[in-house]
Order: structure tokens, then C-alpha cells, then sequence
């Protein structure tokens, strides 16, 4: 019989996934990965990004830690996966969020907060999406968006203390695949996921609200900050634009921070953009399409900076229209790649 407690079920996964290995779709400098188990940034060294398909849904990542801890969280997952062996095994923590009503659900985030006094938090945002408010009864009173930092103060092995975070006053929830980075001057930029709830200013929706299958097209990015790790955050503001989403921040040795994020319009695939001064402003002007796909099975893309201060972005992909059902659509493809040198 299948076990269908989502963090047993996760557990069970990630240790089948260990005593595997599975090539990417082409060859990458780093060789062999785990099986929809990608990608870098984050925490105190390395971030791992997983896309859809597979046992534990959408939206996984996992973070290496300095001393090599690994965490690992999903979209269906409401807690944490503990690994002090490189993955051979796992602990299962349940974080139990709380949830006021059966319309609420709890949102993924990209990776955790990392603290400058080495402690570890991650966002837990529970709120109503767009599609859950439609299929409320007439007159129901939707819950109020909530969120809290789940901290560990012993690299991730527990996970007892929580502190209430400021949200909204809306039943949406504030923290959708949110990432983080954290600025030279100590400010956490956040990036969050918006639908068609909260269009952008002055910009008509691509379709009639509700009107779609899925909320891809009316998807789009904005930014947040704090000031205060975390417990108190600015009124979101607009960054990219419809049908551009999963942005992920990494802040580059030279002082640039650079966002890689996801297209579901012409030209579909992977696309960056540069900030100068640190999130305040971005070169909209001059976009970096760096990988084309067909037609929006790109997803979940995600940077890291080498040494050498070249660039790899890890993301999945459809390359092709028609695959066999062995290979399936879905493959995961990196690019190596450098930005220009800054005037």
C-alpha cells in the first residue's frame, strides 16, 4: 500500500533518488545529477532546483549548507529533509503549519534565509490562491494571508521555534516561489509570485480573469525588502512583466545582481536581466535570452558563479515537440555563459 504521508512519502524519495544517478539531457561540467534533482544558489554554498514530474509534485530545492548539510523542501511539503551524509539518508521534520480553513494552502519558497549569526529560517506563507477563491461558497469569508519564519539554530537538525512575520491584508498568499538575497548593506531582497488578483499597473491582463486553464500568462514577478531578517517587509513592488516568472536573484562578485527567470511568452524558454544598484533599478532595455523552449516547458531556472566568475544556469526545458514516452518532454539542460565587464 502506498504511503501517503507527504513527509514520509518525501523521505522514502530522496533516499531511493540516493542510490541512483541519472545523466542531464547533454553533457554538463558537472557530469552526473540526481534524477529532477538541479540547480545551484542560496544558502551557504550551493542551492539544488527541481522542476515538475515526478513523486513530490513541483517546486523542490535543496541547499548545501558550509558544512555540507543538505536540506531539502517541495511544493507538497510542508517541513524539511535533513541530510548529514551527502544525501545517503534523510530525517523528516514536519513543520505542522497551520491552516485556517480547507482553502488555504501552503506556498513553496526557493531556499531558506540564511542568518548573520549562522542560524537558519525558512518562509511559511499560507493564503487562498486565485483559483481556490473562485470555487468558494457565495458570501464565504476567505482567511487573511499568514506567514512565519521557521528557524533552526543547530544547521538545519531542528526546528522548534517559529516567529509571526508581517504579511497583508488579503487573503492571497505574499510569499509565492519566493527567493531571496541578501545585499551588501544587510537588506533581504525577495522576489514573489503575483496572478491575476493583483495585475499590473496600468497593463491590461493577457485574458479574462479566471478565463484559463492554468495562471501562467498573467504570472508575474515582484520585490520586496526587509530590513529586519525578515520580519517586516516592504509593499511589493512591480518587476517583470506578464508571463515572466520563477525569478531567482544571485548577487554577483562584482557588485551586480543579476535575475534569471522563466518565460511563457515568445521567445519561450530562459531569460536574465541586470541590476546596477542592487534591485532598485533593472536594464529592461537589454535582456539575455539563454535558452529557447517549446513552447513554455521552460521552468525553474537557476544561476551560480563559479571562481572564475563565469555563470551556469541549470533549468528544465520541452527542446523538442515530440519525444518518445521512455525520454519524456522534460529534460534538464545548463548553460555556461558570461556577462560583459561592467563600463
Amino acid at each position: 500500500m502506498t504511503n501517503r504521508d507527504p513527509i514520509q512519502r518525501t523521505k522514502d524519495y530522496l533516499e531511493r533518488v540516493a542510490r541512483k544517478t541519472y545523466k542531464t539531457a547533454t553533457p554538463t561540467i558537472f557530469g552526473n545529477v540526481y534524477h529532477w534533482v538541479f540547480g545551484f544558489t542560496k544558502g551557504g554554498k550551493t542551492v539544488v532546483w527541481g522542476p515538475y514530474y515526478s513523486d513530490i509534485e513541483a517546486a523542490r530545492s535543496l541547499t548545501c549548507l558550509d558544512d555540507g548539510v543538505l536540506l531539502f523542501t517541495s511544493e507538497s511539503l510542508d517541513g524539511v529533509c535533513f541530510s548529514d551524509n551527502g544525501g545517503k539518508t534523510w530525517e523528516a521534520v514536519d513543520f505542522h503549519t497551520h491552516l485556517d480553513d480547507q482553502y488555504q494552502k501552503v506556498s513553496a519558497v526557493r531556499a531558506p534565509i540564511v542568518h548573520p549569526d549562522g542560524t537558519i529560517s525558512f518562509v511559511r506563507c499560507v493564503g487562498t490562491s486565485e483559483s481556490a477563491q473562485t470555487i468558494t461558497p457565495q458570501g464565504y469569508q476567505l482567511s487573511k494571508c499568514r506567514a512565519w519564519l521557521i528557524h533552526s539554530t543547530d544547521g538545519g537538525r531542528n526546528w522548534d521555534d517559529r516567529t509571526e512575520i508581517q504579511t497583508w491584508d488579503e487573503a492571497f498568499p505574499l510569499f509565492v516561489e519566493a527567493d531571496f538575497e541578501r545585499m551588501p548593506n544587510g537588506v533581504i531582497l525577495a522576489a514573489t509570485r503575483f496572478e491575476w488578483l493583483h495585475p499590473l499597473k496600468d497593463k491590461s491582463l493577457p485574458y479574462p480573469p479566471g478565463k484559463m486553464p492554468n495562471d501562467h500568462s498573467a504570472g508575474h514577478m515582484l520585490l520586496m525588502e526587509s530590513t529586519d531578517e525578515g520580519k517586516t517587509w516592504s509593499k511589493p513592488r512591480e518587476f517583470l512583466q506578464y508571463s515572466e516568472v520563477h525569478g531567482q536573484l544571485t548577487l554577483l562578485k562584482d557588485g551586480r545582481l543579476l535575475c534569471t527567470y522563466t518565460n511563457y511568452h515568445l521567445p519561450f524558454g530562459v531569460a536574465a536581466v541586470v541590476s546596477d544598484d542592487f534591485g532598485k533599478t533593472w536594464d529592461f532595455e537589454h535582456p539575455m535570452q539563454l535558452a529557447i523552449s517549446h513552447p513554455t516547458g521552460s521552468a525553474w531556472p537557476t544561476t551560480r558563479q563559479l571562481s572564475d566568475e563565469t555563470l551556469v544556469t541549470l533549468y528544465s526545458m520541452f527542446p523538442y515537440q515530440f519525444e518518445s514516452p521512455e525520454s519524456g518532454r522534460t529534460v534538464c539542460h545548463t548553460v555556461r555563459w558570461e556577462l560583459p565587464a561592467m563600463s
